[in-house]
């Protein structure tokens, strides 16, 4: 038992039985299924991911796939999961664009946390949704949303909120 070539002869002979059990048809992943993300969130999560398949399922870092989807802005939350017949499902929770920040960058969509969903590039897919500005805005936007909800009577004269000295408001119509 102490002889290393029997010692690497039983090393060889381990790692031959556990890829022959890897290889096997029943854990090899032949293509992936994303469900509830848009088609251009879904190609975006495809290009991150970058996956060559078939592979198998033992390959697959699950925990560390998911985080790299969770790193995408549109994405809240992913979840991953390798289904029979192959199929590794990607399951996200989109963030829902709620307003629209005037940061110094440019203009952002961003979800009621106030996090960064994508950048604004054409206004009028979201004219419906309130502006806010302003330093520190997006991080009270759950602030902001709640002055919008209580300007619902103001119509469609309310534009947008306006961030002063990281500690009120200003109503612009």
């Amino acid at each position: 038992a102490s002889d290393p070539s029997n010692i690497q002869q039983l090393q060889d002979n381990v790692a031959e039985i556990r890829r022959s059990v890897q290889d096997r048809p029943e854990f090899r992943v032949t293509l992936m299924a994303i469900e509830g993300a848009t088609p251009v969130l879904a190609e975006e999560i495809r290009a991150t991911l970058a996956l060559d398949f078939p592979t198998s399922s033992f390959d697959l870092d699950l925990p560390r796939l998911r985080e790299r989807v969770e790193e995408i802005r549109a994405v809240d939350v992913a979840e991953l999961r390798v289904r029979s017949g192959g199929e590794l499902a990607v399951i996200v929770t989109e963030r829902r664009p709620a307003m629209v920040w005037q940061a110094r960058e440019g203009l952002w969509v961003v979800d009621a946390g106030g996090e960064r969903v994508a950048p604004l590039l054409a206004r009028p897919q979201l004219a419906d949704l309130p502006i806010i500005s302003g330093d520190g805005a997006n991080d009270a936007a759950e602030e902001a949303m709640a002055r919008c909800v209580a300007a619902r009577p103001l119509g469609d004269r309310l534009r947008g909120l306006v961030r002063i000295g990281e500690r009120r408001w200003d109503v612009v119509l």
